[in-house]
């Protein structure tokens, strides 16, 4: 009989060390790849999907505007009073992250990077621990490195949403409950509490997911408890009191976070997922149109998109290398492989718990995306390595917690199995996963991430600038826009995103039509050509060229585009033309008026200065000014005074002038006909008012200058007065 083989001595610290020393270069080769890619074909380019530009701009915004006035109280504000329906944290790390490499998108898509190298460190470390042998956590590592859902063009990684770091802090939530022993540590309890709050700041829903899972393992525990030997309902009590510590944990901070977004909660998945109609524009848009095709949507993507060919074609591997080797080295009976699965029983339930309630929830949700599926892809990743350690276990009793040992373990005997021959096939089983994964993401991560011609992509940046340079030099504080179909590379948050990237300031464009979720369904014609009225600038394309998508908005307008037309033609100007994607796109623009004078959100005792040309005045003669009516300082409504200009800005003849104001906004419209047919080039005219009050009695600021009133907010030239 040969002499057992002596274990190797444990590898607490030397596996740490070795670990940290490989994964400072795979990380090293990972952000090599990212930057070179983000700098070549994803930063000087419009940000694809409409929700990236507004990812973009909430962020840009945040660190650019929001810092600047506030400093760091503006992060704790973006806490306290939530402004979006999804979550906090994100747009909240792109900022910090563009405050630290500058304000670009290069930047704030580190968030993603860094996302994923905390998930690799952390799957390989508990998966090592949990096995007792690191080949198993490099084989977890190679595996998500294979799969699709690092690099799907809508929620990878190059993708600035909340979906790609939803799917790493989700992974390494579950990862920690694994860590935990599924909750039979307290302190580790206490870890995965803490970052289940992570994730649902990040983004509210998870805590949808984190719910049922607590509540399965929960109802698990207290069923053990209640039944079986007594050390097993003492050790199932113990778990279920730290489940509950941990999930009250993750809601005490919670909570406060969702009642304080409730109502946008409510606003954005209330109305929009369950009580509106957009839930099944967004299913027709999938292609589902009966049960079967909702119930099996979210398990097609899983295989297609998220853990995809690759992913699916490893992870087969070595689920087969695992049986066969289990099957040619200790020649077990099925009830033995049955009782070696059945040892990780909490590791599975746990892992079956965190697959299954995300797709269940999403299941029951009508309106469908291709990217949330991604959420389930490393429980998948973890559950498929942990049944190959299991079957590639010895026979005997499973370490769950202590030091590495990646030599045999006391139960390693000759009569059970060759430990040498397991060690390799083990390294083997590793060294494939991390090969085959290592080249998926080399591939994926340097294959070509836009598409589209790069003669289109640049003409789609002109076109946002040229609008963008519009409102700037135009003064408008808020510019109103309208386009007449929905596209993701023109609309509110590209012009944003814009603003910020050539000016590194906010642009606040305010989207009428085509724009946002309300923007996708079919409009009337009354109500476009009320939009296109209250709309700064109007971009027409085609009436039927690219209409062919599932938005009800794109069918419908062909109906009657030729009015919009038409309209348009007679009450805007053409700024600029450009024909993307085969498609031509005509930017009309509101006659120009340059507005000065004002102090931030103020009109000071100095006035305004209002410059137009004799041509748009001669068309438009009225001026129209409209903001906020805030009268209650000045003992009443103030009286405009009007008056042109001359070159060296001596004040000439008087202009009619009045104002008006109803349900807490003013209107003041001047009259320029006396002026607008005889003059030529353009006309300058200061308005100012008759009442005012100083400042800095009421501690508002320390300008000398005497306040007036709110600075208005829009302004434009109108053929007659409004009604």
């Amino acid at each position: 009989m040969p002499e057992p083989i002596a274990p190797r001595p444990p590898l607490a610290a030397g596996w740490r060390a070795g670990n940290r020393r490989y994964l400072v270069l795979l990380f090293a080769l990972e952000a090599l790849i990212f930057y070179t890619q983000v700098a070549d074909q994803i930063a000087p380019f419009y940000p694809g999907n409409y929700d990236q530009a507004v990812f973009y701009s909430l962020s840009y915004e945040l660190a650019l505007e929001r810092f600047r006035a506030r400093g760091w109280s503006a992060f704790l504000s973006e806490w306290l009073h939530p402004r979006y329906p999804f979550g906090v944290l994100f747009p909240s790390l792109g900022a910090l992250a563009s405050l630290i490499g500058g304000p670009n998108r290069t930047a704030m898509l580190s968030v993603n990077l860094g996302a994923l190298f905390a998930l690799q460190w952390t799957v390989l470390h508990v998966v090592t621990e949990r096995t007792g042998r690191r080949a198993f956590g490099w084989m977890a590592v190679g595996l998500l490195l294979s799969c699709g859902a690092l690099f799907n063009p809508t929620g990878g990684l190059y993708d600035y949403r909340i979906d790609f770091s939803a799917l790493c802090v989700y992974g390494i939530w579950i990862a920690l409950v694994l860590w935990s022993n599924v909750f039979r540590d307290r302190r580790r309890a206490l870890v995965v509490g803490a970052v289940g709050i992570l994730l649902v700041s990040l983004r509210f829903f998870t805590v949808l997911y984190l719910a049922a899972v607590l509540g399965g393992l929960l109802v698990a525990m207290l069923g053990r408890a209640r039944i079986g030997a007594l050390a097993n309902r003492e050790e199932a009590a113990r778990r279920a009191r730290n489940v509950a510590i941990s999930g009250a944990l993750t809601a005490a901070v919670s909570l406060p976070l969702l009642l304080g977004a409730s109502e946008l909660i409510y606003a954005y998945y209330g109305i929009g997922h369950l009580l509106g109609e957009e839930k099944y524009v967004r299913a027709r848009e999938q292609g589902l149109q009966n049960v079967i095709g909702h119930v099996l949507y979210y398990p097609r993507t899983i295989r297609s998109w998220h853990v995809g060919a690759s992913g699916i074609r490893l992870g087969v591997a070595l689920l087969s290398i695992a049986v066969a080797g289990a099957l040619w080295l200790d020649r077990p009976r099925w009830s033995e492989i049955a009782r070696r699965l059945w040892r990780d029983r909490l590791d599975f339930l746990a892992l079956g718990l965190a697959i299954v309630a995300p797709l269940a929830i999403l299941t029951g949700d009508v309106s469908k995306s291709p990217v949330v599926g991604g959420i389930v892809v490393v429980p998948i990743v973890l559950a498929v390595v942990l049944v190959c350690a299991a079957l590639l276990s010895a026979s005997g009793p499973r370490r769950s917690l202590g030091p590495v040992v990646d030599g045999p373990t006391a139960a390693e005997t000759p009569g059970t199995m060759k430990p040498v021959v397991r060690r390799r096939l083990v390294d083997a089983m590793a060294v494939l996963a991390l090969l085959a994964g290592g080249a998926t993401f080399i591939g994926k991560a340097t294959a070509l991430q836009r598409t589209d011609s790069p003669y289109d992509l640049e003409r789609v940046n002109a076109l946002n600038r040229e609008i963008v340079r519009f409102a700037v030099e135009g003064g408008l504080r808020q510019p109103t826009f309208s386009i007449d179909r929905v596209v993701d590379y023109l609309n509110d948050g590209t012009l944003k995103v814009s603003g910020f990237e050539t000016l590194h300031r906010l642009v606040p464009f305010a989207g009428r039509l085509g724009q946002g979720a309300v923007g996708i369904f079919g409009t009337t014609r009354d109500a476009a050509l009320k939009l296109l009225e209250d709309s700064d600038v109007v971009v027409l394309t085609d009436p039927v060229r690219g209409r062919d998508d599932a938005y009800p908005m794109n069918a419908r307008i062909r109906e009657y585009w030729g009015d919009l037309w038409a309209w348009t033609r007679e009450h805007r100007e053409p700024l600029t033309s450009f024909e993307i994607f085969g498609v031509p796109h005509h930017v009309f623009v509101r006659p120009s008026l340059k507005l000065s004078g004002a102090r931030g959100d103020w009109v000071t005792s100095d006035g305004l200065v209002l410059e137009a040309d004799a041509s748009h005045l001669a068309a438009r003669p009225f001026i129209v000014l409209s903001g906020d009516a805030n009268f209650r300082w000045l003992g009443g409504e103030p009286k405009p005074s009007a008056v042109i200009l001359d070159e060296a800005g001596a004040p000439g003849p008087a202009l009619p002038a009045m104002l008006r104001a109803t349900n807490g906004r003013y209107e003041v419209v001047i009259d320029a006909r006396p002026r607008a047919a005889a003059a030529r080039g353009p006309i300058r005219i200061a308005l100012t008012f008759d009442r005012f009050f100083v400042p800095s009695e009421l501690g508002l600021n320390t300008d000398t200058r005497k306040l007036v009133v709110r600075a208005p907010e829009s302004w434009r030239l109108v053929p007659r007065v409004p009604e």
